[in-house]
Formats: structure tokens, C-alpha cells, sequence
């Protein structure tokens, strides 16, 4: 938010006025004077939680630098288990990866997509030439593609999907040009979970208590039913 903008906007332009009327007086007494260039204003830096739409018309915000605590603990771990439902086996199986807890302090602030890649999203790369054009694969990626069907890609593996769900099924190297295509990159883990957890580092991005009605999983209160999936991913 910018408090005052206005106001110091006002500001700016009278103090530029006086400016070139002085220099417009000085030159009219000697004609040998060159007055000095305008300046321009100081672009306002983007505030945490600011948005913007970038070039395809996606949604972004602004995440500013900062430090949090990455990870989770022993006693965290042993709460999230005693949920009922617990969590999918997949995701219990990453919980060592999660420990210890450990400090990150992020040096430079980053826009990231408001909400997941849709199929919509996705699909515009797709039409865009992204599998056929090489600038926006990584020497690995593109070693990959070539193993590959092009005409096949995306794997479409989840039934029911629509437009605005999120794409699923993609490899690393398919969502890293992807990233290319729109002109950015991949969020680095510590990224991904800053944006989720905030400076205060909470449990969840909207606290530390889980809330059915706010996500959309497996017994769910608030949120649409996704077809026959049953869940989507989150």
C-alpha cells in the first residue's frame, strides 16, 4: 500500500515545476546556460502482497526479502500424523527431508503466481511453440524431450480435469521452460515456502490451525467439489 502517494506525487511535480521555471529564468539571463535535464522520479518499490498482471495475463504478488524459519519440527511432524485423516504416505515420506527447522534469510524480494499453473495457463505455452523451441529448454531438458513424443505432451493423467484446475503430470524439465516461456524461473524451495509461511513462518498460509473450509482437499468443507477426483492438488 502506498500511504501519502498522492500526495507525494503532488509534491514532486510542484518541486519539479519550480525547477524548470528556475532554470528557464537563469537561461533567459544568460544565453549561454544549458539547462540541466529533468529527473525522473524514483519508481516506488512494490510493497509485500502487492499484485500485478504480467504479459499472458497472469496474476502475480510481491513477496519482499526477508527471514523465517524453513521446515518442520519433531513435535509439528507428530501432530500432523495424529490428524484425522492422517496424511497420504507420500507426504509422511517426506517429513524427515523437513527436518530440522533452520532459519533462511532471502536477500531479494520476488513476484510469484497467485494461484498454480492451470491446464489454461499451460496450454498456452503448449500453443505457443514451448516443446518446439530451444531457448526455453535446459541442456537437460531438452536431452529429455528428445526421449520423448512431443505430440503427446502434456500427459494428461487426471480425469475430469478443466481448464482451471491445475496442470498436473508435468515433469521438472517441462514446468522449468515453462518458467522460460513466461519470463521467469522456477521458485527455489525456500521461495515457495516463504510465500506460503510468511516471516512468522505459520503452519499454514493462513495460520497455525488447519482449516477445512480454506483448502481444497480430502474432506473439505468450503471449497467446490473437483469432478470425480475427489481432491486437487494443492
Amino acid at each position: 500500500m502506498e500511504y501519502g502517494a498522492m500526495f507525494k506525487f503532488l509534491l514532486l511535480c510542484i518541486s519539479i515545476f519550480i525547477s524548470l521555471t528556475a532554470c528557464s529564468s537563469q537561461a533567459a539571463m544568460d544565453p549561454t546556460h544549458s539547462p540541466s535535464p529533468a529527473v525522473s522520479p524514483t519508481p516506488t518499490p512494490p510493497q509485500p502482497g502487492d499484485t500485478r498482471v504480467d504479459e499472458h495475463g497472469l496474476e502475480q504478488v510481491w513477496v519482499p526479502a526477508g527471514s523465517f524459519l524453513m521446515g518442520t519440527g519433531a513435535s509439528e511432524i507428530e501432530a500432523l500424523q495424529a490428524q484425522d485423516p492422517p496424511p497420504p504416505g507420500w507426504v509422511a515420506g517426506e517429513f524427515a527431508s523437513e527436518q530440522p527447522p533452520h532459519q533462511v534469510r532471502l536477500s531479494r524480494g520476488y513476484w510469484i503466481d497467485k494461484v498454480e499453473v492451470t491446464n489454461q495457463a499451460f496450454q498456452a505455452f503448449v500453443a505457443a511453440g514451448g516443446y518446439t523451441t530451444r531457448t526455453y529448454w535446459s541442456d537437460a531438458g531438452w536431452e529429455w524431450l528428445s526421449r520423448q513424443i512431443v505430440d503427446q505432451l502434456p500427459r494428461f493423467c487426471l480425469a475430469n480435469a478443466l481448464p482451471e484446475h491445475p496442470v498436473a503430470c508435468v515433469t521438472w524439465y517441462e514446468a522449468e521452460a515453462y518458467a522460460a516461456w513466461r519470463g521467469g524461473r522456477l521458485p527455489t524451495e525456500a521461495e515457495w515456502e516463504f510465500a506460503a509461511r510468511g516471516p512468522d513462518s505459520r503452519l499454514y498460509p493462513w495460520g497455525n490451525e488447519f482449516d477445512p473450509a480454506r483448502c481444497n482437499l480430502l474432506r473439505s468443507t468450503g471449497l467446490q467439489p473437483v469432478g470425480k477426483i475427489g481432491r486437487a492438488h494443492v
